[in-house]
């Protein structure tokens, strides 16, 4: 195939995997705001969002995936998405919006798994970055956080 063909259709795969990956991601959420669906929407997105930008991609498809896990009760599972996901945010200088994403995925997972404290830190970190957040970005992020429950005192 000439070069020039090549590069076409890369960029022709890679902006489909843009497109899809955006589509399911956004469907994603809505499914969240539905516990026996969740599961399915969070696991669609993640290969998308792989094939376009693998490194800063990875975590929030991670993130998103602890959160679907989350939601429909399987807590180790969450842990474990929500552990990598965190920790490769923590990799990237990322937006804000992304930090408080990261921490309220491992509020959500722990809450799921039932560890009290790491629910309780994780969440009061997202609140205290959520609070730094513009107020587009504070609207879209209080989707998420109206699906995790809020620890105890």
């Amino acid at each position: 195939m000439h070069s020039r063909a090549r590069c076409r259709t890369t960029s022709t795969y890679k902006r489909a995997h843009q497109w899809f990956g955006a589509a399911a991601n956004g469907e994603a959420w809505s499914l969240l705001e539905k516990a026996e669906l969740a599961a399915a929407g969070g696991f669609r997105f993640p290969y998308h969002w792989y094939q376009v930008r693998p490194d800063l991609n990875r975590s929030r498809a991670d993130c998103q995936v602890a959160f679907a896990c989350a939601r429909v009760g399987l807590g180790g599972e969450a842990l474990h998405y929500a552990a990598r996901g965190f920790f490769r945010t923590c990799e990237h200088e990322v937006a804000k919006w992304e930090q408080a994403f990261a921490h309220l995925a491992v509020s959500a997972a722990a809450h799921a798994a039932d560890v009290s404290g790491v629910h309780r830190d994780h969440y009061d970190r997202a609140v205290e970055v959520w609070a730094q957040l513009s107020s587009e970005n504070k609207t879209l992020f209080d989707v998420s956080l109206a699906v995790v429950s809020k620890p105890h005192a």
